[in-house]
Parts: C-alpha cells; sequence; structure tokens
C-alpha cells in the first residue's frame, strides 16, 4: 500500500464507528502518477467514505433483523463500513470489492474494529464466479452508470431467485429512476436518510428486497 491511512470517526445511527480511510492527497498524487504509466487507470472512488454507505450503516443498526444471525455479502464495499456494522449482528460477512487495495484496506477496517466473522474476496459483481450465494446482500451506491443497470438488475433479479434479501442504498439521482422503478415489485421497505456528510446535507434512498411472497420479518 502505497499512502498513508487516517482514522476516520463515522456518526451513525447508534453511535459511531472508527475505520481507516486513505489519505487523500496521498492517494491523488499516486493516482496521478499512475494516470500517467497507464491512461486508463481507473480513479480510485472505492477510497473514500460516502454518503450511501453511512446510511446504509446506520439502517443496518437501526435493523439488525435483516442481516441478525445472516451470512452476509456486501459487492462493491470500499472500505467496507457496512459490512463491518453488519458483522456486529451477522453470523459471517464477506466483504467484497472489485480492487484489491479496496479489499486489503476493508480488511485492516475489519481488524480495527474487533471483527472475527469476517471474510474478504476480490469480485467484480458485473462477473461474479457461481455458485455466490447469501441470506443477505448489502449493495451501496452501485447504480450510477446507467450502460451497467441491465447487469445489475440482472444481478438482483439473480439473487432474489435464491431467496436472498437484498437492502440496496442510493442518492436520488434522476437517471436512476426507471432502474430503481424496476425494483419496487420485490420492495418490501422503503426509508430516507439526511446524511450531513462534509459539510453537505445528502438525501439517500434505501429499499429492502425480497422474492415476492417472503414475509417481512422487520
Amino acid at each position: 500500500m502505497n499512502y498513508p491511512l487516517h482514522i476516520q470517526h463515522v456518526a451513525l445511527s447508534t453511535g459511531s464507528i472508527s475505520i481507516f480511510v486513505p489519505e487523500p492527497v496521498a492517494l491523488q498524487q499516486l493516482y496521478a502518477q499512475r494516470k500517467q504509466s497507464d491512461s486508463n487507470t481507473p480513479f480510485p472512488y472505492w477510497a473514500k467514505l460516502w454518503p450511501s454507505a453511512i446510511a446504509l450503516a446506520s439502517f443496518i443498526q437501526l435493523h439488525p433483523v435483516f442481516v441478525m444471525s445472516k451470512n452476509v455479502l456486501e459487492l462493491a464495499a470500499g472500505i467496507g463500513l457496512p459490512s463491518i456494522v453488519a458483522a456486529s449482528f451477522a453470523t459471517q460477512v464477506c466483504c467484497s470489492d472489485k480492487d484489491e487495495e479496496a479489499v486489503a484496506v476493508a480488511e485492516k477496517n475489519a481488524s480495527l474494529n474487533h471483527c472475527s466473522n469476517m471474510s474478504f474476496a476480490c469480485y467484480d459483481w458485473g462477473q461474479l464466479p457461481p455458485g455466490i450465494t447469501a441470506d443477505t446482500l448489502l449493495l451501496s451506491d452501485v447504480n450510477y452508470e446507467p450502460e451497467t443497470f441491465p447487469r445489475l438488475l440482472q444481478i438482483i433479479t439473480q439473487f432474489l431467485e435464491n431467496n436472498t434479501t437484498i437492502i440496496l442504498s442510493t442518492p436520488q439521482r434522476l437517471m436512476a429512476k426507471p432502474f430503481i422503478t424496476s425494483l419496487m415489485k420485490n420492495a418490501i421497505a422503503q426509508h430516507s436518510f439526511e446524511i450531513n456528510f462534509e459539510g453537505e446535507q445528502h438525501v439517500i434512498s434505501l429499499f429492502v428486497l425480497q422474492p415476492k411472497g417472503q414475509e417481512c420479518k422487520e
């Protein structure tokens, strides 16, 4: 890891949590260097805390029934905040991201918070290995590129068909409205969070999705 980490204290619905976050200036410098060598280097969006992750973590604290004694999987987890909160209630949590550096930081955050029931994997949600299952799937701010919506919807449908409960948190983006509308037939709960983050107020929508016919246990 070629950049320092600093500890950030995150206020949630019930108390706060401390996590490691890459130091922004050092990370920007490293990204610029890598971009010079390879113009296709993706920007490390995983390397900061996002309001949707805070909303998802807060929801889990308020409604632990959806992860209590469950096997939980988080895709595109970044630094892993929702996974770490879920680990307080779940039987097992798999925290995954397609970026190896993200997974390494998430693992450090699990250690910082004494989470012994977590595993870590490099998964690209667009190309998941076959046979992955979970009782509960966590998704935070994954629906930001319209060209990926059909594949994302396909993945969500596959998990629902395997009786997985899905908790999705997202900013209220106009371009994502058709995608969110397509999920509403499986929504058993909908919540709105106002997250004060970096001096700005963010409104985050959160949806709990379950297979049709499954009873809400909230």
